[in-house]
């Protein structure tokens, strides 16, 4: 039996066109591959809680017991050094790994474009499957989202760029706000 794939034989245009392959060893970036690994055991730490708790509990670790001794310093230490943390390390990979993919396929001849709307859509549906099938806490499907919009803006400015994350971190403030106080709203009819 021949261990050669057909990534194996492919020329470099050939492979941005029809074929999906990994990196080779030779050509990764080591220390993205390094830090992405950290970051995933960084959420993987936040995750844990969401595995074994009530979801109240990963803002309110009095939702599931007290708060004394060991389970306060659990509870101090993850959120002081890894709630969100990770997350966005893990994000500014994301979109490293975009621009890279886009660069490689457009050096090679490729059509970057339907490369990444193809990796973004198997992204969409991988993420819809978990978070139906193993684990409503998933996070693939938005960053499938986000890759959907994220590569509008691959040449942009840098002014651009600021301007518009501002915008969008301010609807995503106001809307989670919004949300934050309709569920007090709704707790305080309930309570009553």
């Amino acid at each position: 039996m021949s261990s050669i794939s057909p990534c194996d034989t492919v020329t470099t245009a050939e492979r941005g066109r029809e074929f999906w392959c990994p990196v080779a060893e030779t050509k990764r970036i080591v220390p993205m591959d390094v830090l992405r690994g950290f970051a995933l055991l960084g959420i993987l730490v936040m995750n844990i809680q969401s595995f074994a708790m009530v979801e109240a509990a990963y803002d309110n670790p009095t939702a599931y017991g007290d708060l004394n001794g060991a389970n306060f310093l659990v509870w101090l230490l993850s959120h002081l050094l890894a709630d969100q943390k990770f997350i966005s390390i893990f994000s500014m990979l994301f979109g490293a790994g975009i621009v890279l993919m886009w660069q490689k396929a457009e050096s090679s001849g490729a059509r970057p474009a339907r490369l990444h709307y193809r990796r973004v859509g198997c992204l969409m549906l991988f993420g819809l499957l978990h978070a139906y099938l193993l684990w409503y806490g998933d996070i693939l499907y938005t960053y499938g989202m986000c890759g959907l919009f994220v590569y509008l803006f691959r040449r942009k400015s840098p002014r651009t760029l600021i301007a518009s994350s501002l915008v969008l971190a301010t609807i995503g403030s106001l809307i989670a706000d919004r949300n934050r106080t309709r569920i007090v709203l709704d707790s305080t009819h309930v309570s009553r």
